[in-house]
């Protein structure tokens, strides 16, 4: 008896394959010409649409960020390094601690020396332009400090560099508010957050445990400010004058806590 010829069955890949094929061709067919761009611009409009509709999340922005100090040219109106020594060798000392609810930390300390050209007066560049601070995470704010010296052998640049490593036992004078008969204002690096004049870079003087920072033996102190740094941008200048009248300096910088 002859078997009976069955049909064959449907091979399921090749349809799959098959229609595959017809919607490939359909869309490239539908993108072609006007009536494509006209669907891909639909698309992209209904794309927009949900994006406007579905809230992104944001993620608020944690407080924190770097100081970076820009450095510009010091201007050398007049100076004298010691007796028939030439130009002076103008050095800046710059500190920078981040005072937070129940501490304070050092974030910066960098040493800026200037190379002088041509006859007084003259301006100087500095040998590094920029330094960036550390992290300040949690920071409630940054106190700046500046010391000028006429650099001679380093030592005393060196040993307040090492002083300012502890800000809780420094000490920072208002010798603008002293009079011939009171005393000028003294405040702690926290103390100086309350300082209105702060607002801007403006003279101060430093006392350390070891006594009054202006009193060296080598370096000679030029003179000194500090500045309450604010988030932005800011530029500082600030004019030096030696008690002796021999140096008259101007230094220049700007802050971008960032």
């Amino acid at each position: 008896m002859a078997r009976p010829i069955r049909p064959k069955k449907p091979n399921a890949k090749k349809r799959a394959a098959a229609a595959a094929a017809a919607a490939a061709a359909h869309d490239k067919k539908r993108h072609r010409g006007l009536r494509g761009w006209l669907a891909r611009w639909r698309d992209a409009t209904r794309r927009a649409e949900k994006r406007a509709i579905t809230p992104s999340a944001v993620t608020p922005r944690e407080p924190g960020g770097v100081v970076a100090i820009n450095v510009k040219a010091i201007s050398v109106l007049k100076g004298k390094d010691g007796l028939f020594r030439g130009a002076p060798d103008p050095t800046m000392l710059v500190a920078a601690w981040s005072v937070r609810p129940s501490t304070m930390k050092t974030v910066l300390r960098s040493v800026f020396r200037f190379r002088l050209k041509g006859a007084l007066p003259a301006m100087g560049a500095p040998d590094v332009e920029r330094v960036v601070s550390s992290s300040l995470k949690a920071s409630k704010a940054v106190v700046m400090v500046v010391a000028v010296f006429e650099e001679n052998s380093g030592e005393d640049i060196r040993a307040l560099a090492t002083a300012l490593e502890d800000p809780e036992h420094l000490h920072l004078v208002d010798i603008s508010s002293a009079t011939p008969t009171a005393a000028p204002h003294v405040a702690t690096v926290r103390e100086c957050l309350a300082d209105p004049a702060l607002v801007d870079l403006s003279p101060r003087g430093i006392v350390l445990p070891s006594g009054d920072a202006s009193r060296t033996r080598s370096d000679t102190w030029v003179g000194g400010g500090a500045v309450i740094v604010k988030r932005g941008h800011a530029s500082h200048r600030l004019n030096v004058q030696s008690a002796d009248g021999h140096q008259d300096w101007v230094v220049e910088f700007e802050t971008r806590w960032r």
